[in-house]
């Protein structure tokens, strides 16, 4: 387990964000490596000096942003360098949204009605 503690800024943002961001930056910085165990988040608002929700939503929030898995009863560790100008690869693939077609029903009686009331002339 490690001993890190972040180096809280004053960013103007809440103190939850700013221990997530400061998790983000010791990763870019190798100050925090893949796999390390961060501190219980007890033991972490002990030495910030700040309440333990604080901590645990902070903890929260680097995990919904990919920088930690935590595990009951093990902990929360260090997932390594997210990369974030690499592209989500479920989003890989652009989006062509230059036609929008509805399907075409398939029941006659459905397509008789919607011609009708479109005032279609075949």
């Amino acid at each position: 387990m490690t001993d890190w503690t972040p180096d809280m800024l004053d960013s103007g943002k809440p103190r939850y964000q700013a221990i997530a961001d400061a998790i983000a930056g010791d990763i870019r910085s190798g100050r925090l490596a893949d796999g390390m165990r961060l501190p219980p988040q007890r033991r972490l608002a002990a030495a910030l000096g700040i309440d333990f929700t604080t901590v645990s939503r902070a903890y929260a929030e680097a995990q919904a942003r990919g920088h930690v898995e935590s595990h009951v009863g093990r902990g929360t560790y260090v997932k390594g360098r997210v990369a974030t100008d690499r592209p989500d690869p479920s989003r890989s693939a652009e989006a062509d949204l230059s036609m929008n077609m509805p399907p075409e029903p398939q029941d006659p009686e459905l397509r008789r009605r919607m011609q009708e009331g479109l005032g279609y002339v075949s």
